[in-house]
């Protein structure tokens, strides 16, 4: 009798702990996009998909050619220290037909180092009336640099609607953060950084 109610316990435990695991699973995989700024004619939305997982989307559109936002994002690479966000450094690794390889630097604010990521950038790709720009993260591409903080995972994606006189788009950026920093401070850094970003775009954009 005292074997089987041991028994029974330890079953209540497991159900116990696999029903948290699953509760926080769909906990996060039923995350919705929380709108976290709209000035500017940009829209910037946040969500978290997992504990280390961080998710921005932004919205926005320009009253330029599609061609003239792509020669921004995918060939004036050297100018990015102009409008994006802390980026300190950016330049080509490589370049050929189906991809490019760009290593960019971002300056972090203090007790945080600064952070370098090479980034595969694909061509863009049409489905239908979208152009997508797909880029990711390859970490291992070159060695680790002292006194940097390799980005492991990131992963960016661009589409465009071309219209008559303008281009809209959609962004969607993913990264993993492993380091302990305070959600409330990381939501604020992840989503400032593509809002400050993409109003800098518009102002460059507008130059032209």
């Amino acid at each position: 009798m005292y074997k089987n109610s041991k028994s029974v316990q330890s079953y209540k435990f497991i159900f116990i702990i696999m029903l948290a695991f699953f509760v926080l699973e769909n906990l996060y995989a039923q995350s919705e996009w929380e709108l976290q700024k709209e000035t500017d004619e940009i829209k910037v939305y946040f969500k978290q998909s997992d504990a280390e997982t961080y998710c921005v989307k932004v919205e926005t559109s320009f009253p330029v050619h599609y061609q003239l936002l792509i020669d921004e994002v995918f060939q004036n690479i050297t100018e990015y220290p102009e409008w994006i966000y802390r980026c300190a450094e950016a330049k080509w690794l490589d370049k050929n037909e189906d991809y490019r390889i760009l290593y960019t630097v971002s300056s972090i604010p203090w007790p945080f180092q600064d952070r370098d990521v090479v980034t595969k950038m694909l061509h863009p790709k049409i489905k239908g009336k979208i152009i997508i720009l797909h880029s990711y993260s390859v970490p291992d591409y070159i060695p680790d640099k002292a006194n940097l903080k390799r980005q492991e995972f990131s992963e960016v994606c661009w589409y465009l609607t071309p219209g008559e006189n303008n281009v809209q788009i959609t962004y969607h950026l993913t990264i993993k953060v492993t380091e302990n920093i305070p959600d409330f401070i990381l939501k604020m850094v992840a989503c400032k950084g593509p809002y400050e970003s993409f109003k800098n775009l518009h102002v460059r954009l507008s130059e032209k």
